[in-house]
Formats: structure tokens, sequence, C-alpha cells
């Protein structure tokens, strides 16, 4: 196995095992201690910065990870393969409106104990 499929591999298993342990968190934020942070406001703010930060950090392995397979030659078939490679700064845009947005809806969320688009906007 040459070095670069070996390095998409690895990438690859930190990104699944990633994907299991933010499955873990989230569970465990939203069912086990969102009735107690919202006795402390700031815990709260914390942990939502906590959990942005993780989702920023799994965003850059799994698009490390594409990029590792587009360059490693698995797509070569593929049409649109090298889109993420061409126009990062868009997907970089789309990325970060997605988490504000989420992060928006997911602090009204723990707050309200339901989504009230009117207090958003």
């Amino acid at each position: 196995m040459s070095e670069l499929r070996r390095r998409v591999f690895i990438l690859g298993l930190a990104f699944l095992f990633s994907l299991l342990l933010s499955s873990l968190e989230n569970t465990v934020f939203f069912v086990v201690l969102a009735k107690d942070i919202m006795q402390n406001q700031l815990l709260a703010i914390g942990m939502i910065f906590l959990h942005n930060v993780l989702v920023v950090s799994m965003i850059l392995l799994g698009m490390s990870f594409y990029v590792g397979l587009v360059v490693a030659g698995f797509f070569k078939r593929e049409k649109y393969s090298y889109i993420v490679l061409e126009y990062p700064q868009a997907f970089a845009i789309v990325f970060t409106v997605m988490i504000l947005f989420l992060s928006i809806l997911r602090g009204c969320n723990l707050i309200y104990g339901k989504v009230n688009l009117r207090s958003i906007t």
C-alpha cells in the first residue's frame, strides 16, 4: 500500500471514530445534560462553543479525508470529484453559515425547549 493510500485510510478511520464520538457526545449533551446545563447559562454557552469547535474540527477532518481520496485517485471516473478542490472558499462559506445557523437553533432549543423562530429574528 502506498504512503498516500495509507494516509487516506488512517484519515478515514480517524473520521469514522470522530463520527462515533460526536454521536455519543451529542446524545449526552442533549439527553442527559440539557436540563442540568440550563441552571448555569455560562456553562451552557461554554458547552455550545465547545460543541461548535468539535463540529468545525470534524468538518476539517472530513474535508481532508475527501481531498485525500480525490488526490489518491479513488474517484477517477467521477465528473465532479475535483469541485471541492477548485472552489474551497464556497464550501467554507456554506459550512460556516450552516454551523452558525444550527448553533442558533440549538441555543434556542436549549433555552426555550423548542425553536421559536420569532425570537431568532
